[in-house]
């Protein structure tokens, strides 16, 4: 299911708004993928990359605004 999320700072959308457990399935889903999408837009508005360990390997990982991604030692 593809749904297209506009990021809303600072406010979440209505439909976010009940408690996690009380949303469906596919809204919790849906939701998990706006914050997801709201953090990485925040950090990036910051001009500072997002930090992760990438689980399949196990490497650090910064990723950039301008799609360049960098390995950690």
């Amino acid at each position: 299911m593809e749904t297209e999320i506009k990021l809303q700072y600072g406010k979440k959308p209505d439909k976010f708004k009940k408690d996690h457990w009380e949303m469906s399935p596919e809204l919790q889903e849906e939701y998990k993928k706006w914050q997801e999408m709201n953090i990485r837009e925040n950090i990036f508005s910051r001009n500072q990359p997002l930090v992760y360990r990438r689980a399949s390997d196990n490497k650090m990982i910064a990723e950039y605004n301008d799609g360049k991604i960098e390995f950690i030692d």
